[in-house]
């Protein structure tokens, strides 16, 4: 996936455009991050990573 977008001169995020992915949450992500301080935008995408990291589920499944 390609995320092309411009930062104006005040650090915000304007015209974000994806190139793959899928479309429909991606153009959501876009509309909702129109303007916002770029900085603003890393430190939310940090958390979000942070947040999703689980220990990974076992994978040693025992059949009959």
């Amino acid at each position: 996936m390609l995320i092309d977008f411009d930062i104006d001169d005040e650090g915000r995020i304007h015209n974000v455009q994806y190139l793959g992915g899928c479309n429909g949450n991606l153009q959501g992500i876009g509309r909702l991050v129109e303007g916002m301080d770029c900085r603003e935008v890393r430190d939310k995408r940090k958390a979000s990573d942070a947040d999703t990291k689980t220990p990974a589920a076992p994978t040693n499944w025992h059949t009959p």
